[in-house]
């Protein structure tokens, strides 16, 4: 299951509401204004309103909004969507990561801030936070309770996915990541974040050793998007020496040799 939304976003508002929920996005600049929610599994619409304009900062209208029940057993609502944006319809089916509608500022939005009210429910009915549901964020990696917060806060914003794993090959060099890590653009904790790692395999292209600045204190991989640094979580492979091709026999002279003898014998025979 994916996150709902087609690009990074900033969670701008932790639980609140009943059911709980959680606010994603606020104004442009953290990922709001006309973003498009996407399925975030198999499913189908339940429930749809459109129609509705902003109607100010107080109150606890939730605007337009939609239902999907996925065939996990879960399901998702999304509010404050886009009056007309909506490319589906109630009763249709809809595939993962298809567009529903967009972001907007339906129903109460704090000074008219684009944003969406994300509530989720597990396959039992139970309201779980969205970030600490299991969803998986954009694409691969998931965010697992313990890690969102850290993640976050060093962030600021729920980024993008980055990174494409490959399968394992025992003789290059590579990084196994199993837990939520940023893709930097320089092998330094202050260069710039690109986005967080898929999960899973990847060839190293480089590998420095930063340990002695007391400011950095990580080796480094270079993989093909980015810099991962060696954190607890990320595992190390050095590539095994590839076999020596198999060394042919001698030839056996001393066979040949015999060989020959037996001929000249069976020669001598015949001329006897």
């Amino acid at each position: 299951m994916i996150f709902p939304q087609e690009s990074f976003v900033y969670r701008s508002q932790g639980s609140h509401g009943n059911p709980a929920s959680e606010d994603y996005g606020w104004r442009a600049s953290v990922g709001g204004n006309n973003q498009w929610f996407l399925a975030s599994d198999d499913g189908v619409i339940t429930e749809i309103r459109d129609g509705r304009n902003w109607s100010g900062s107080t109150g606890s209208d939730l605007g337009n909004y939609f239902i999907l029940k996925m065939d996990n057993g879960g399901a998702i609502r999304l509010g404050h969507c886009l009056k007309g944006s909506f490319q589906v319809k109630k009763g249709e089916r809809v595939k993962k990561y298809q567009r529903i509608c967009q972001m907007g500022n339906s129903g109460t939005c704090y000074g008219g801030a684009f944003h969406t009210h994300m509530t989720f429910w597990d396959k039992n009915g139970r309201v779980i936070l969205p970030a600490r549901s299991g969803m998986k964020v954009y694409e691969k990696a998931s965010i697992y309770e313990g890690q969102v917060d850290m993640f976050e806060k060093e962030s600021g914003v729920v980024m993008g996915m980055i990174g494409s794993p490959v399968e394992r090959d025992v003789y290059k060099d590579q990084i196994e990541i199993r837990v939520v890590v940023n893709a930097r653009s320089n092998p330094n904790l202050g260069s710039s974040v690109l986005g967080t790692w898929n999960f899973g395999f990847y060839d190293v292209r480089e590998k420095v050793d930063m340990t002695h600045e007391g400011s950095n204190g990580y080796i480094w991989f270079r993989l093909r998007d980015g810099w991962c640094a060696h954190v607890y979580g990320v595992a190390y492979y050095e590539k095994e020496e590839k076999p020596k091709p198999p060394v042919e026999p001698p030839r056996n002279d001393w066979g040949e040799v015999m060989e020959f003898a037996e001929r000249i014998k069976d020669l001598a025979r015949q001329n006897l």
